[in-house]
């Protein structure tokens, strides 16, 4: 008999991968949108047009990406 593959429905698949948002509480979010808001946290990005988007992922793995990819439609 042949092995038949089961649906994996209500369980993970062999591949599947689970974690866990460690993130902060209701309040240090707060506090961190304060922080936006003055303008006291920069977050770096870098833009990419949806046809450069290979050059994202190439930049990206070479480790050349500064801050995080953007790709604009």
């Amino acid at each position: 008999m042949g092995t038949s593959k089961k649906p994996w429905y209500g369980s993970l698949p062999l591949d599947g991968e689970v974690f866990n948002f460690q993130g902060g509480s209701i309040n240090d979010t707060k506090e961190v949108i304060k922080l936006a808001e003055a303008g006291l946290i920069r977050n770096e990005v870098e833009l990419f047009p949806l046809k450069d988007v290979e050059k994202a992922y190439e930049k990206m793995e070479q480790g050349s990406l500064r801050g995080r990819a953007v790709v604009k439609p």
